[in-house]
């Protein structure tokens, strides 16, 4: 008896209560909900590249980037080509290689999901190497080229990504370059050949610009 009158004498109370309960329980899921709707996914981090490059000081030829961290990404780049035989003729022959390899280590200054830009430091070796032999009317002539040469440079690059893993990256700087030739090459005197040997040195200050595709992964 006691309880159903306290019933009648507090149904208002009780009816209140229940709607306030109502709603703050529904507030509470709509903005759990509203709270699930506002979190987005994170991109995927894609610390390695490989593609192609081609720069006038860190070399040029099939390159591979890796991030080392949040601030500094180390790129190798390199290439070796050449060819050699015979032409038209055996008693003709001539050989050429050409190969280059490059280190490059780059700082961001800023980075978002899409680009950055960065400073670098870079350095390259190239290497070019002909030569050549005529044995013509049965006298030997033999030539020789080798350049060998050292780039050191700093400068600025800025990358985009063009799609999802497609990346595009442009940079240029100033840089050193050291030239070193040697060789040697047939000198015609009084109907007879003689070979002299030869060794030059010289070294060029400038800008050099370079660019890059590459696939991140």
């Amino acid at each position: 008896m006691l309880f159903k009158n306290y019933l009648k004498e507090n149904k208002m109370k009780i009816y209140i209560m229940v709607f306030l309960f109502v709603l703050i329980n529904s507030s509470h899921s709509q903005v759990s909900e509203s709270n699930d709707a506002l979190i987005i996914p994170k991109k995927e981090i894609l610390n390695t590249k490989l593609g192609f490059a081609g720069s006038m000081i860190s070399g040029y030829g099939l390159s591979f980037e890796h991030n080392l961290n949040s601030n500094y990404v180390l790129e190798f780049t390199a290439s070796i080509f050449g060819e050699g035989g015979s032409k038209n003729t055996n008693s003709y022959s001539k050989s050429y290689i050409v190969s280059t390899l490059g280190l490059e280590l780059q700082k961001n200054m800023y980075s978002n999901s899409d680009s950055r830009f960065y400073t670098f430091t870079a350095a390259s070796l190239w290497i070019d190497n002909n030569s050549s032999k005529d044995n013509y009317n049965a006298s030997s002539i033999e030539t020789k080229d080798n350049e060998t040469s050292y780039v050191m440079g700093i400068g600025l690059g800025w990358e985009i990504t063009l799609a999802k893993r497609i990346i595009l990256n442009l940079e240029g700087g100033y840089s050193y370059k050291n030239y070193g030739y040697s060789g040697i090459e047939p000198e015609y005197t009084s109907g007879q050949t003689f070979y002299s040997a030869y060794n030059r040195t010289a070294y060029r200050f400038g800008f050099g610009f370079g660019g890059g595709v590459y696939y991140a992964f």
